[in-house]
């Protein structure tokens, strides 16, 4: 049973005569309680800690129902939140306190991403140090041109720091920026500019130009990875065939294996380090995504492709949507119409944040689950040191 993929709860091994449960059977399924009705108002003991949000819709199960699977005898619609509990109005069914609630479907919705910018390092300098807001204001203002990016305050956890460095050589100012995953404390390669310093709020705006692939992915990596059903009915074994964390070279190959605990449709999206998002499978070369309850299913599995790790050193993410029904991708636009596997470069690979945004919402969370690896790029890059940009060369 085990090697075809089945699960039991309890787990139980080997052989044993007596009794298997003792006491009284309870559901392994997590449930709240109805606290108080008052009409069609109802508070449930499941708050923003239990990870409910606005919006989300719960099935209403009888007091005593040990069986929680199922439509129930009633449905929930959250429309406030608080820490402790929520509240609800009745869409249907007779309800009372005391009843069972189990989390049917639950919005999803795409988040901005939260950057904060530090004060630019200037030293003791006093041309720099007066540079140094010039240099702020005008990142700032780039930033908050971008309609997928907050900025926030140092009492807000951000998703993204930037960090600046002014320094001088002879007439020009080098400036040093770094966007600072806050999470995984790292960054991608320094970005450099050269400027005279009546040309420093140039300078600021051109960074952020030339980081923008990195912030995009982060605002893609943000989302896909928050895209996660908590009280999924099955599982989907996402591995790689070097595990969970290993480090890959640019240019290695690599396999990714699904082994799903029901039957389902399969969809594979790769956030690479250089900004560009792939839908690994379904592709042209594989286009049938439908695995069955236990069956291991690792891509590629035909001889006519290979996956191929490329660059530059980072954490690259891989996540698996699984599905009763297919996603919809014929919707999505990749940047190569034409090419066996889907890509998208960063400004175009917000599709794929709104795909399961309009194609998950209020799914009931009994026919979606998700899971995700994340795999390492080695440090040995096939790619030399960037170059510090002179001003004069990105006009």
């Amino acid at each position: 049973i085990k090697s075809e993929g089945w699960e039991q709860d309890p787990q139980l091994e080997g052989d044993y005569v007596g009794k298997t449960f003792v006491g009284e059977v309870r559901s392994t399924v997590p449930y709240g309680l109805i606290a108080k009705v008052e009409g069609q108002i109802v508070r449930i003991d499941q708050g923003s800690e239990d990870g409910a949000v606005k919006g989300a819709i719960y099935a209403v199960f009888d007091a005593d129902r040990t069986d929680l699977s199922g439509e129930g005898k009633g449905r929930i619609k959250v429309i406030e939140v608080s820490e402790k509990e929520s509240k609800c109005v009745v869409l249907e069914g007779e309800v009372k306190e005391g009843d069972k609630v189990v989390l049917y479907a639950k919005p999803i919705e795409s988040d901005k991403l939260l950057v904060f910018v530090e004060e630019p390092r200037a030293g003791d300098d006093p041309l720099l140090k007066k540079l140094a807001p010039q240099l702020k204001k005008a990142i700032e203002e780039a930033l908050k041109a971008e309609k997928f990016i907050q900025l926030v305050s140092p009492d807000t956890a951000p998703d993204k720091l930037i960090r600046t460095t002014l320094s001088q050589e002879g007439e020009l100012v080098n400036v040093e920026m770094r966007v600072i995953n806050v999470n995984l404390n790292n960054s991608w390669r320094p970005y450099l500019i050269k400027a005279s310093p009546d040309r420093i709020a140039d300078a600021g705006k051109a960074l952020i130009n030339s980081a923008m692939n990195e912030l995009r992915t982060g605002y893609v990596v943000k989302n896909l990875a928050k895209l996660t059903n908590e009280t999924p009915a099955f599982r989907i074994n996402l591995t790689v065939d070097k595990g969970e964390g290993a480090v890959y070279k640019p240019g290695e190959t690599i396999k990714i294996s699904v082994q799903p605990t029901r039957d389902c449709y399969i969809t594979i999206i790769d956030i690479t380090t250089s900004g560009k998002v792939y839908v690994l499978f379904p592709n042209e070369y594989e286009k049938d995504n439908f695995i069955g309850a236990g069956q291991k299913f690792t891509i590629p599995s035909v001889d006519t492709y290979e996956i191929e790790v490329g660059g530059p050193p980072g954490i690259e993410t891989i996540k698996a949507i699984a599905t009763t029904k297919p996603l919809d991708l014929s919707s999505v636009n990749p940047d190569d119409p034409s090419s066996p596997i889907k890509f998208f470069s960063s400004e175009n690979a917000f599709q794929l944040v709104n795909l399961p945004v309009k194609d998950l919402n209020l799914r009931p969370v009994k026919q979606w689950a998700t899971e995700t690896v994340t795999i390492r790029i080695g440090e040995e890059s096939i790619y030399g040191e960037r170059e510090p940009l002179l001003l004069p060369q990105l006009e």
